[in-house]
């Protein structure tokens, strides 16, 4: 009861009654109303009527929105309307942090993640109006970033490549004129040139980095050749020619600088007393990059003919090596078999050495007799 009041001498009281029906269609409804209440003196009286409701055409509202969510892309949210006899005369979008939009359509760049309710409404002429609430969740975007390291970056030389991104399913690189997708860190090894370094990362849920990028730039490596290996009479000395590639402005060390005039310069003079194996360094002043090449001088005393060698191509000794003819360029070799026919004649030996075969056929273990004509 709402409210009671006496009339001739009774007490009568009056009721609000509600109940809520939500109609499928249009048009008008009669619906009957039957209700018992109690009087003054507890009789209970029962009462019926009939209510008569005009239920107008209205909109239904709903809308859709990307299927993928992240935080850091604008997300459009489009709204649709069932049509009738109608028309609509607003819109609007109402959002979790309070922000609103008053168009069919909204486009929002959510400044949280997790779950975020959105409520559309659209309002008809009729002065009718469509509801409905959605959820939908924002997941976090990646930040793409990336660390070189490998300095100097020289042609040929692999350079590190790192990151400190977490919770990525995905890399996407490029890396000059290839694309990669290996997982950090990994290494890679770049002509020479300058390249665009970039990174798009996903994660697990599909949102997409912005694009991280560096430029990074491959300098040449000097390439060095010590030269041909060189022999000497004990007591004298040889030049090492040694020459590096491209020219330019290069610092130079040899080590040992044992036996040498001038250890930090290309071509030094060695007047070493026993055989010595000598390595270049090259290093560009400019880059950093370096290079490095080996060569020996071997040192004579006296003419030394070994008895044996193996031809078994294990690597060692599968060649019949003379050091001292390199003294003697002009010298031949000749080699016999026991029957006496020669099988082997070489002038200027050192550069070409007896590899046991006659004819490409190797040779039986045998004794053989040679001639050395210096």
């Amino acid at each position: 009861p709402i409210d009671s009041s006496f009339i001739n001498g009774r007490k009568y009281y009056t009721y609000t009654l509600q109940q809520d029906f939500t109609f499928a269609t249009a048009g008008t409804y009669f619906i009957p109303v039957t209700y018992m209440a109690p009087d003054i003196d507890a009789c209970n009286q029962t009462e019926s009527t009939t209510v008569k409701v005009l239920v107008k055409p209205g909109p239904r509202a709903d809308f859709t929105f990307n299927a993928l969510a992240c935080l850091a892309d604008s997300i459009r949210f489009t709204g649709t309307a069932v049509p009738g006899s109608f028309n609509l005369i607003n819109y609007n979008w109402l959002f979790d942090d309070n922000s609103t939009a008053n168009t069919i359509n909204a486009v929002k760049l959510f400044t949280n993640t997790g779950s975020q309710n959105i409520r559309y409404r659209i309002y008809a002429d009729n002065g009718c109006l469509g509801d409905t609430t959605k959820t939908i969740t924002i997941s976090e975007s990646p930040t793409a970033s990336f660390s070189i390291s490998g300095a100097p970056f020289c042609e040929g030389k692999p350079v590190t490549i790192t990151s400190s991104a977490s919770g990525i399913s995905s890399w996407n690189w490029e890396l000059g004129n290839t694309t990669s997708t290996a997982v950090p860190p990994f290494t890679h090894s770049f002509s020479t040139g300058t390249y665009s370094v970039k990174l798009v990362a996903k994660t697990t849920s599909g949102c997409l980095s912005d694009t991280a990028e560096q430029n990074i730039t491959i300098y040449p490596t000097p390439v060095v050749n010590a030269g041909a290996d060189k022999t000497i009479r004990a007591g004298s000395s040889v030049t090492l020619d040694a020459a590096v590639t491209p020219a330019g402005d290069h610092n130079f060390s040899w080590s040992p600088s044992l036996y040498l005039d001038a250890p930090a310069i290309l071509n030094p003079v060695s007047a070493p007393l026993v055989s010595t194996s000598y390595t270049i360094r090259v290093v560009d002043r400019q880059s950093g990059c370096s290079g490095e090449d080996d060569v020996t001088v071997t040192v004579i005393s006296e003419l030394f003919i070994p008895n044996a060698f193996t031809p078994n191509n294990d690597g060692r000794n599968d060649k019949w090596i003379i050091p001292g003819l390199a003294l003697y360029p002009e010298a031949v070799v000749s080699v016999f078999n026991r029957g006496g026919r020669k099988i082997f004649e070489s002038k200027g030996y050192t550069n070409n050495p007896w590899n046991g075969t006659f004819k490409g056929i190797s040779q039986p273990n045998d004794v053989y007799v040679y001639l050395i004509e210096l």
